[in-house]
């Protein structure tokens, strides 16, 4: 009998597969195989809060109607939303709520959202619709004011104690938004903008609402519902029961209390007898009008604000209308809702940040209907999901882009199917505080706006500004900054890192970059075992399809070419393979690469590679560890030159060696190193590298905890991402191997994927250590983005220097930014009054010099001239610096102009210099080899220290003469190394450190 049942089981399954598949009624509906057979593919999605990526991508693959469940239609048409979710008249029958997807309190209880039938629904909407009216809004309006006006006391005040305050607006605007729904909905305050922190139980609720995640899968099979409870995290059981608690005892208390305040249940307990409510239903629908009318609200206002600080334009277009109001007590609701910019604004940020990005599920009642021109058979499951619609370019032109216009009557922007993007929902089931939710966002963003300039910090703005295929200047300046580039190729585990040779160094015909790719995977799936097992494709389209394609890029940047530029010629000089598994050696994407290049990999990944026959020389990674004595001997094998290393660092007794990490460790006289472990990495086993004296630049390492149900980790995620920040001091920490992607298979519905944010792992990793953990510069890349890193100033004038001991010479385009460091140098010492002002007029930039007082005492010493353009000439303040500190025994003044060269150039302290473009008074000159010499000299006394935009040039050989002037470009752009940017749609980070 055990045996029939192990048999009958499998077959079972299999045909059951195998029904939904090919003969189900939905069968004539596109969508992946394995999402046809069965609803687990989409529960297993659901539970790693995956959905938004994964439906995004089935629609961009399948249309408006997938089919992502044996049972389930996920459609993006306008139309859905009419045919689904609004009143249906003429004997049509509404599509009930899905059972399987709402539940109900833990007294049994369901509320506004989670009731099921229309009359219940109806009964509860007819006592709260009072409440939710514009006749209330107007009553509520000072107790929302009150607290609007607290946010702008409590940022007032910061700025007041600190002019440069950084603001984390997505905290404040939560912290307002759930003061106003605690004063709605129990008549008090929970004091969080007095306190500027969240209660625990606040806190809490976030918990509490991926618990329904979890809760869902209970209900989808009843049979597993202890198990559900078993492996669901305590903490998310306990936030569930913290939140309902704290809403019983505080409705509890606000019903023992009578006031005149306009809260929700002041209007729901004055109506007649007969509409009235127990009170099981306020416990519930109270904690449900917490979550639904507070953290909704204030992801609004963060997305908005977000979306206007990166859109300058758009932002100052809607500060001047709110502005052009006459007085900040006229921003009421009437005033608010009649300003058109504002609303289309706002209905942008909500296409772009739903409320609730998901679909909400209905059932086709019995019988059958047609949704979007196609007939559904009943109780087949159907929702629109908000996000992937509102982002699909079969319903926006430029879906991506912000574009707030596109709300006001035009053709500019077509196609724009305005009537997909309902965040509120459509029909008797919308959201019932959609008037409460518009005048919460108009009222705290236009008081926002008013009262303070607002700009990203840093922390935010690392997110990268976009560079256009042919705009030259991001990349030329990061190619020049003789500092290591990264490029993510992929969204994945596809790295190329342009390594710059050092000044003396032999470099195989010119070549300015060592470029080292890392496990490619540009095309096609991936699948390891066999395709059943375990099949992968990208969700995000890599930046290139080719090898090809890369090579007659970097063969372009080499060359100075305007067009990618094809070549024979490899300029892709090693490959790095971090696994044997086949999403980071991949064979289809590394057969194209050149035969003679070559390739370093792992045991496992050397030996697969060295199977097909295909590169000449396929070398093991060396190990690394803290008994390595000498890098360079160890790890700069053949194939590599002497400044570069590969190794790799092992959690020893780890299955399969999966986490471990790549080095590339490079410069003989500075070591430093990037760091890829896609998977994590032990941080105990890290401590090798510092104690071996390398200082590491960037840790390649991904953020989301992965892991195959029930079993162990595979990639270790955020917490040890910290850590491993931590053991080896990392300058940057840039994720990787955090793409979500689409799968196939049996593994693919078993990986499970939590998405860690920076935020929660931190909290996690203070309170196991009981410390804090030290700030890192975190980094987020996709397909196409790039990292680029600038020298600090002792490594700037170590760089310098060591150039101009081989005879180079050094030529600068001057940023006005950077100027005022280079001129504290000049003197010896950092002040924080400028030496140097710019001044910006209509069509050029000017420097001039500012007078330090003798009292500061910054004296040049030794003897020589100080140059200064006519306004520093003709300042009276700088003539009187340059007489009170008696330089004129030492130093003659002269005058520098644009319109030609100064006479002599020894010993010259500082200059300033006017950047008006190419000029062509300007020319190239030459000098003697002595006056060479002395100037050498006079620039290893100038002490440059952070410049940006630098080339070198040697004296040429023959005549020993310069070719080139002194002074930096655009005199003339001849002979400069210009790096064009005609390639992928490439995004920049621009990373400064030490300024």
């Amino acid at each position: 009998m055990l045996i029939a049942t192990l048999v009958l089981i499998p077959i079972y399954f299999v045909v059951g597969f195998l029904y939904n598949a090919y003969f189900h009624p939905l069968a004539k509906f596109p969508g992946p195989l394995y999402a046809r057979c069965s609803d687990i593919p989409y529960m297993a999605v659901h539970t790693k809060g995956e959905m938004l990526p994964w439906l995004s991508s089935l629609h961009a693959k399948y249309g408006d109607v997938v089919r992502i469940g044996a049972s389930r239609l996920s459609i993006i048409n306008g139309q859905a939303w009419k045919d689904i979710y609004a009143h249906k008249t003429g004997g049509k029958k509404n599509f009930p709520k899905d059972p399987r997807v709402y539940g109900t309190d833990p007294n049994g209880h369901r509320n506004l959202i989670t009731t099921l039938p229309d009359s219940d629904h109806s009964r509860l909407r007819r006592v709260f619709s009072p409440a939710f009216s514009e006749r209330s809004l107007k009553a509520q309006a000072p107790l929302i004011l009150s607290y609007v006006d607290q946010l702008m006391g409590n940022i007032r005040r910061g700025i007041q104690t600190d002019s440069d305050a950084k603001f984390d607006m997505v905290k404040l605007y939560n912290l307002t938004t759930f003061d106003i729904m605690a004063e709605l909905a129990f008549g008090e305050s929970l004091g969080l903008l007095a306190d500027s922190e969240y209660s625990e139980w606040v806190a809490n609720i976030f918990d509490n609402l991926k618990n329904g995640a979890f809760a869902q899968v209970g209900r989808e099979w009843s049979w597993l519902g202890n198990i559900v409870k078993l492996i669901t995290p305590p903490r998310l059981k306990q936030a569930a029961d913290m939140h309902f608690r704290h809403s019983i005892e505080r409705v509890d208390r606000r019903l023992e209390r009578d006031t005149d305040k306009a809260d929700i249940w002041k209007l729901v307990l004055s109506q007649p007898e007969g509409k009235q409510i127990d009170k099981f239903d306020m416990y519930n629908n109270a904690s449900v009008f917490m979550v639904a009318g507070s953290e909704t609200t204030a992801t609004i206002l963060s997305g908005v604000t977000y979306l206007l600080l990166r859109n300058p334009d758009k932002l100052a277009r809607l500060v001047s209308e709110i502005r052009g109001v006459d007085s900040e007590d006229d921003l009421d609701v009437q005033r608010l809702s009649a300003l058109p910019y504002m609303t289309a604004v706002l209905n942008e940020a909500l296409r772009w940040y739903p409320p609730v990005p998901v679909g909400v599920w209905r059932e086709v009642p019995e019988g059958g209907s047609a949704v979007a021109g196609h007939w559904i058979p009943e109780k087949t499951r159907v929702s629109v999901p908000q996000f992937p619609a509102n982002h699909s370019p079969r319903n926006f032109k430029d879906p991506e882009a912000f574009i707030p216009e596109r709300w006001i009557p035009g053709p500019e922007y077509e196609p724009n199917t305005k009537e997909v993007v309902q965040p509120f929902s459509i029909g008797p089931r919308n959201c019932i505080g959609i008037n409460l939710a518009w005048h919460e966002m108009r009222l705290i963003l236009a008081k926002t706006l008013w009262n303070f300039d607002l700009s990203l910090c840093q922390e935010t703005s690392t997110a990268p500004a976009t560079i256009k295929v042919g705009d030259r200047a991001g990349w030329l300046e990061a190619l020049r900054s003789q500092r290591p580039v990264l490029v993510h190729l992929n969204a994945d585990t596809t790295w190329l890192v342009q390594l710059p040779y050092p000044p003396l160094s032999v470099r195989p015909a010119g070549r300015k970059r060592f470029n080292v790719l890392i496990d490619p995977w540009l095309q096609g799936p991936q699948s390891d075992v066999a395709s059943w097992f375990s099949t992968q494709w990208h969700v995000v389209e890599p930046s290139l399809k080719t090898m090809d394609q890369l090579n007659s890029i970097l063969a372009g940047f080499e060359d100075g070419s305007e067009t990618p530029k094809v070549t024979d010629r490899s300029y892709i000089d090693v490959v790095a393979i971090s696994h044997e598994f086949t999403d980071h050696c991949h064979q289809a994407t590394l057969e194209e690469l050149p035969k003679s290049t070559p390739v370093f990999a792992t045991d496992k990944a050397a030996d697969l590679i060295r199977s097909w026959s295909h590169f000449s020389s396929v070398t093991t990674t060396p190990g690394f560890s803290s008994e390595t004595k000498d890098w360079k001997s160890d790890l700069s094998i053949s194939g590599l030159p002497p400044w570069v290393g590969i190794g790799r660092v092992i959690t020893e007794g780890n299955a399969l060696y999966y986490h471990s990490a790549i080095m590339i460790a490079f410069d003989s006289e500075t070591p430093e190193t990037i760091l890829y472990s896609p998977h994590g990495i032990q941080a105990t086993d890290l401590e090798c590298i510092r104690k071996s004296g390398f200082s590491t630049l960037a840790l390649l390492h991904g953020l989301h905890d992965v892991r195959i149900w029930m079993t162990k980790q595979l990639n270790l995620g955020a917490l040890n991402g910290i850590q491993a920040v931590a053991e080896t001091g990392a300058r940057y920490w840039v994720a990787t191997h955090d793409e979500a992607k689409e799968g196939g298979g049996l593994i693919a519905p078993l990986l499970m994927r939590t998405q860690y944010t920076l935020k929660q792992a931190v909290k996690a990793e203070e309170a196991r250590m009981n410390g804090k953990v030290p700030e890192y510069d975190f980094v987020e890349l996709g397909s196409g983005d790039g990292l680029k890193q600038r020298i600090g100033e002792e490594g700037m004038r170590e760089y310098i220097l060591r150039y101009f001991d081989d005879g180079a010479w050094l030529s600068s385009k001057w940023m006005g930014d950077m100027m005022d460091m280079m001129a504290a140098n000049v003197f010896g010492k950092f002040k924080k009054s400028a030496l140097i002002r710019s001044m910006k007029t209509a069509n050029k930039r000017e420097y001039k010099f500012l007078v330090t007082s003798a009292d500061q005492k910054v004296v040049p010493t030794g003897n020589g001239v100080i140059y200064m353009n006519q306004e520093a000439f003709e300042s009276k303040a700088a003539r009187m610096w340059y007489d009170n500190v008696s330089l004129r025994s030492r130093y003659h003044l002269r005058l520098f102009t644009p319109n030609g060269m100064p006479t002599s150039r020894q010993n010259c302290i500082a200059l300033s210099y006017a950047e008006i473009g190419v000029d062509s008074k300007l020319k190239h000159y030459t000098i003697s080899d002595s006056e060479a010499e002395d100037t050498k000299h006079w620039i290893r006394d100038f002490r440059a220290a952070l410049i940006n935009n630098y080339e070198c040039y040697k004296l040429k050989d023959g005549n020993g003469k310069l070719d080139d002037p002194v002074f930096p470009p655009p005199f003339d752009a001849a002979g400069m190394i210009e790096y064009p940017v005609y390639f992928w749609n490439m995004w920049s980070k621009d990373v400064t450190t030490n300024t």
